[in-house]
C-alpha cells in the first residue's frame, strides 16, 4: 500500500510516495521563492502554491507508475501563526518560530511571576516564539488582533485548503503555548493571556484523524476527490515516529535550520526549572526534548556575508574543505545566538558571535567556529534533557549536518557518542507517510521502518579530549555574556 506525504517547512515544500515494502519511491521538492518566505513570516498563498505544485507533480509520477496512493499523510512546523478574517481569508503573513515578536509580552509575564506555572502546564519555557505570546502582545494597544475570527497554523491552512475543514491535531496544537500537556484540551490562562477564544481555535483531534480531499483540491492535484487526508503533525514529532517509533531510548537530533532533540515519553514529561520541552505527539505519547534558534541559519549567514551563495553546494564543499584543513585546535570561538536563544537560556534578547578572533584567521577557520559553535550548544542541551529523561540506547541524526562527513564527525567527537544517520533526505516527511499507514491499518501506534543505519559515526578520543577544553572555554564565555 502506497501514501502520499506533503511536508511544508520553513524553507521549501517536499512530497514523497511511500510504502513499507518500498520506502520512498518518489521524492520531490519546491524551495519557496524569497518573496513567498523570509524564514521569519511566509505567504500562505505563495506557500499553498508550492505544496500543490510539489503534491500534483508527484500524484502524475506516482499515476504514471501505475500506483493509486490511499491516503495523503501531512507535515508542518511547530509554533507558526496565521489570522483569519470571517471568511477565512488570510490577514497579513504566516509568523514563523523566528518570529520572535511576543518577546515584550513574554518578558512581561516572566516579570509577573508567571514562568513556573504556565511551564507545568503548557510544556512550553515562556517565551516570545510561541504563538500565545505573539497573541498577547498584539491584543495589547496596537490592537492587532482587530478583525480576526480564527487563529490557525501553516499546517492548519494546508489542511483547511486540502479537505474545507477546521481542525488541528494536539501534536501540532501543543506546540502553541496554548494548550494543556496533561488533559490536551486548550489551556484557559493561556487563552486569556493571549487574548483568545475557544472559538476563535480550531477543532482539537488526534493525530491519526482524517479528512477527505475536496473536489477543488482534487481538480488542482489530479488526486481522485474523497482521498483520506490525515491531519498531519509538526516536523519534530515526525522526524522522531520515523527514526524511532515509540521507542523510548531513540533519541532524534535534527540539526537543519535550527537544531532539536528529542525522546518520547508515555506521558508529559517536565524539568523541575523551565528548560526542557514536553509536546504532544499522540494520544498515548508525548515527546520530550530541547531546541535551539541557531543551526544552519547560522552557517548560510555566515556564506551570505563572506560574498558566497547559500544553497550552492560548491560553497558548503569549498568552505567545508577549508575549515577542516585549518588549525581547530587554533580557531576563535562562536556563540551561535545570532537569531536569539532557546534552551538553555531561553533568552530572545541574547545575541552571538566571535571571540578570540586574530588576523591569522581566514574564512576557513571561522566556518570552522560556526560549525562547532551550533554543535557546542546543541551538547549543551543534550545534558539538560540526558538528565530529564536518562541515557539515550541510540542517537539518530537528521537535516543539513548529514550532508557533510567532517561536521557529523565533529558532532560524534563533541558527544563522546556513536551518531546515526538514515541516509534519508526526509525523515519528517516519512514519519507522516508512517502516521497515514498506520491510521489507515487501524494500527495503535506507529513503526519505524526496519532499516539499519546508513552510516555510524565513532567519536575519536583524542579529537573529544581538546573539543571538551575548547567546550569549557564556550561554556565560560556563554556565560559571562548572559544579557
Amino acid at each position: 500500500m502506497h501514501v502520499l506525504s506533503l511536508e511544508v517547512s520553513t524553507s521549501s515544500a517536499k512530497c514523497i510516495l511511500y510504502s513499507k515494502e518500498e520506502g520512498v519511491v518518489l521524492a520531490r521538492s519546491r524551495q519557496y521563492p524569497k518573496e513567498a518566505s523570509d524564514g521569519m513570516t511566509q505567504d500562505p498563498i505563495g506557500i499553498l502554491a508550492a505544496a500543490y505544485e510539489v503534491l500534483g507533480q508527484v500524484a502524475r509520477e506516482s499515476s504514471a507508475k501505475g500506483i493509486d496512493p490511499k491516503a495523503v499523510g501531512l507535515c508542518g512546523t511547530w509554533h507558526s501563526m496565521l489570522l483569519l478574517d470571517s471568511g477565512l481569508l488570510p490577514m497579513g503573513r504566516i509568523r514563523t518560530w523566528a518570529d520572535l515578536t511576543g518577546s515584550k509580552a513574554a518578558a512581561a509575564a516572566r516579570a509577573r511571576g508567571e514562568a513556573a506555572d504556565y511551564y507545568s502546564r503548557t510544556g512550553c519555557v515562556l517565551h516570545g516564539m510561541y504563538p500565545c505570546w505573539k497573541l498577547a502582545g498584539m491584543s495589547g494597544i496596537d490592537k492587532g488582533l482587530s478583525g480576526a475570527s480564527h487563529v490557525i497554523t501553516q499546517l492548519e491552512w494546508l489542511y483547511l485548503s486540502l479537505t474545507g475543514e477546521m481542525a488541528v491535531s494536539t501534536c501540532l496544537a501543543s506546540g502553541s503555548g496554548l494548550l494543556n500537556v496533561h488533559s490536551l484540551d486548550w489551556d484557559q490562562k493561556a487563552l486569556a493571556a493571549a487574548g483568545v477564544g475557544r472559538d476563535m481555535l480550531s477543532a482539537l483531534k488526534d493525530l491519526t484523524y482524517r479528512g477527505k480531499l475536496t473536489r477543488k483540491a482534487s481538480a488542482l492535484t489530479g488526486l481522485p476527490e474523497g482521498l483520506p487526508v490525515f491531519i498531519g503533525g509538526a516536523d519534530g514529532a515526525m522526524n522522531q515516529l520515523a527514526v524511532g517509533g515509540t521507542d523510548l531510548g531513540v533519541m532524534s537530533m535534527s540539526i537543519g535550520t535550527s537544531g532539536a532533540m528529542r525522546r518520547i515519553t508515555k506521558g508529559p514529561k517536565v524539568a523541575k526549572e523551565p528548560s526542557t520541552w514536553c509536546y504532544n505527539v499522540s494520544k498515548d505519547a508525548w515527546i520530550a526534548g530541547a531546541a535551539t534558534n541557531n543551526a544552519t541559519n547560522c552557517v548560510d549567514w555566515f556564506i551570505s556575508n563572506i560574498g558566497m551563495t547559500p544553497g550552492d553546494p560548491r560553497a558548503y564543499d569549498e568552505l567545508g574543505n577549508a575549515a577542516f584543513g585549518s588549525d581547530q585546535s587554533k580557531a576563535p570561538l562562536f556563540l551561535p545566538f545570532i537569531f536569539g536563544e532557546r534552551c538553555p537560556g531561553w533568552q530572545e534578547d541574547r545575541t552571538g558571535g566571535f571571540f578570540g578572533v586574530t588576523p591569522g584567521h581566514g574564512r576557513g577557520s571561522l566556518y570552522y567556529s560556526v560549525l562547532e559553535g551550533i554543535l557546542f550548544n546543541m551538547y549543551q542541551c543534550y545534558g539538560i534533557l540526558e538528565g530529564l529523561a536518562g541515557p539515550p540506547s541510540r542517537i539518530v541524526v537528521s537535516g543539513g549536518i548529514t550532508r557533510s562527513s567532517g561536521w557529523m564527525q565533529l558532532a560524534a567527537d563533541i558527544f563522546g557518542l556513536e551518531l546515526e544517520t538514515t541516509g534519508s533526505a526526509n525523515d519528517s516527511t516519512v514519519g507522516a507517510a508512517l502516521v497515514a499507514l498506520s491510521g489507515l491499518e487501524g494500527k495503535a501506534s506507529v513503526e519505524p521502518p526496519e532499516e539499519g543505519p546508513s552510516a555510524v559515526y565513532t567519536p575519536i578520543t583524542r579529537n573529544r579530549e581538546a573539543l571538551m577544553e575548547r567546550y569549557g572555554r564556550y561554556v565560560r564565555m556563554y556565560e559571562s555574556t548572559k544579557p
